[in-house]
C-alpha cells in the first residue's frame, strides 16, 4: 500500500488509475476491451509504467497482483432491463454505463418488480428484442 496520492479516480489517455482506501493502486487500460487476456508480471508492469506517467508516485509501487475484469456490454450496446421474457422471477439490469444508470435503473426497476408496473421508459431496453 501507498500513501494517499489520489483521492479520486483518474481518467488519462490509455490509463484509468484509482487508489483503494488501504493504499493499493489500482490500474487499467481504460473503460473498453483491452484485446488481451494477459495477466503476467510484465503486462502489469507495462500497466504500472503506463500509470505512473499520469500519477508520478506509482512509480514507487510493487506489483502485487494482475488480474482481468469483465465489463458487461450488450450487443446492441444499449442497457437490457425487464423480466426476462417466460421467467417472471428473473429480472435483468445490464448495461455497460450501470455507475451513471444505477440511480434511475434502480428505481424504475424497484417500481416494475415490487409495484408491477411497466415503465414505458424502458420500451426500446427490453430483453425481448433479443428474441
Amino acid at each position: 500500500p501507498a500513501s494517499r496520492m489520489a483521492n479520486r479516480i483518474a481518467v488519462a489517455p490509455g490509463a484509468t488509475i484509482k487508489q483503494n482506501p488501504d493504499g493499493r493502486i489500482v490500474t487499467g487500460m481504460d473503460f473498453g476491451d483491452s484485446g488481451t487476456r494477459d495477466t503476467s508480471r510484465e503486462y502489469g508492469e507495462k500497466l504500472l509504467a503506463n500509470a505512473a506517467r499520469f500519477l508520478p508516485g506509482i512509480k514507487e509501487a510493487r506489483l502485487e497482483v494482475v488480474t482481468l475484469g469483465h465489463r458487461v456490454m450488450p450487443k446492441d450496446e444499449h442497457p437490457i432491463v425487464g423480466f426476462a421474457g417466460k421467467c417472471r422471477n428473473v429480472y435483468v439490469a445490464a448495461m455497460h454505463s450501470g455507475m451513471t444508470l444505477a440511480p434511475i435503473a434502480g428505481q424504475v426497476a424497484a417500481a416494475e418488480i415490487l409495484d408491477g408496473v411497466s415503465a414505458d421508459l424502458l420500451d426500446d431496453y427490453r430483453p425481448a428484442r433479443f428474441a
